[in-house]
């Protein structure tokens, strides 16, 4: 018996142009300093809500309608700092904090385990941190990195306008040689609530 394919899938919220673009700008500041890493592509960043892993094709319809059903307001976010995760001394992510609404956001998130929980995934129990992922490392960077990184990014940060969101997006995960590729399987809700 052939297996099924699986699919490697996680909900994001897609961050508008100019964001990105800003991002752009951001990781060319920050390949000089941290002299290493994975770097996302700009039309890779999102804010990840939850990550589904290896998922069986024959899935999709009932995930599919699933997220249909979940309500979502708009939401106005910013850039904050930059950050590390799990922390400075060890990071294995250099990423983008984000502020505004991010009440809203973190509910929208637990909603959204509820149903993900629901379709027989498993959640992640640690604490929900909204950011945007920039730059994995296969080892931290060195500490007398961090202060320049944030004096090298801040300017960006400061400088990109807030955003509007109103949409999720189920996301598919490819890995070539270079980096992941995300392609869109579906955006959810059909209309933000106002």
């Amino acid at each position: 018996m052939p297996h099924e394919q699986l699919l490697r899938l996680f909900l994001a919220i897609d961050l508008p142009e100019q964001q990105r673009s800003a991002l752009g700008r951001l990781q060319t500041r920050l390949r000089p300093i941290y002299n290493g890493g994975t770097y996302a592509e700009p039309e890779n960043l999102p804010i990840t809500l939850h990550f589904l892993g290896d998922t069986a094709v024959s899935r999709l319809p009932d995930l599919i309608d699933a997220f249909y059903e979940i309500e979502m307001p708009y939401l106005t976010l910013r850039f904050d700092q930059l950050i590390y995760l799990p922390g400075a001394d060890r990071a294995r992510v250099s990423a983008v904090g984000v502020e505004g609404d991010v009440a809203l956001l973190i509910d929208l998130h637990a909603r959204m385990g509820e149903v993900v929980k629901a379709c027989g995934f498993r959640l992640d129990h640690r604490k929900y941190l909204p950011h945007i992922t920039l730059v994995r490392f296969k080892f931290p960077p060195r500490v007398e990195c961090i202060p320049e990184a944030a004096r090298a990014t801040q300017s960006v940060l400061d400088a990109a306008p807030p955003f509007r969101a109103g949409q999720f997006t189920l996301y598919q995960s490819t890995f070539d040689a270079k980096a992941g590729r995300y392609a869109p399987l579906g955006r959810f809700p059909r209309q933000a609530i106002r």
